[in-house]
């Protein structure tokens, strides 16, 4: 996505129990309990994709995604050129670490959200969060979101 700051995600109410990923060339399958609630990802803009033999992709080219202050997306933005060294033609996997490292910052700092007791059934999420974030961007962190999601417990939850 390269773009996956909280902006670009909306969420509505939903009915059902559970929603099913599967990344079949991963071999993986998700159940995610919705908690009443069903997250769209939107704005593909500055996304990368490849359709047969080519690439899609924006070069991202305006300095003000680099220069912006006060939000930890203006730091990911700074983290992906460096990692993609400016080629934004190139897959470079660990971007979308970063980018869910942004989410686990986001859900665990911005809503200011009291932090669930032991007790509640929702403490199990929390904490798998805050061990996620931990995890995902030191040394040795995750390579790519797959990676993350075949070897994080956050996912197996």
């Amino acid at each position: 996505h390269r773009d996956l700051h909280w902006g670009n995600i909306t969420i509505k109410p939903t009915k059902n129990k559970v929603v099913t990923y599967e990344l079949p060339s991963a071999e993986i399958n998700v159940q995610v309990p919705t908690c009443g609630i069903r997250a769209f990802i939107i704005d593909y803009t500055l996304s990368r994709m490849q359709r047969g033999d080519e690439i899609i992709h924006v070069d991202i080219l305006d300095e003000g995604y680099f220069t912006g202050q006060g939000d930890y997306q203006f730091e990911i933005y700074r983290m992906m050129r460096e990692e993609t060294k400016g080629n934004w033609k190139s897959f470079c996997p660990k971007t979308n670490v970063f980018w869910l490292h942004y989410l686990a910052d986001k859900l665990l700092t911005s809503k200011k959200l009291p932090r669930p007791r032991k007790t509640n059934e929702q403490y199990r999420y929390f904490d798998a969060i805050v061990r996620f974030k931990k995890r995902a961007l030191h040394k040795g962190g995750y390579k790519s979101a797959i990676d993350a999601m075949k070897n994080d417990d956050f996912w197996q939850i």
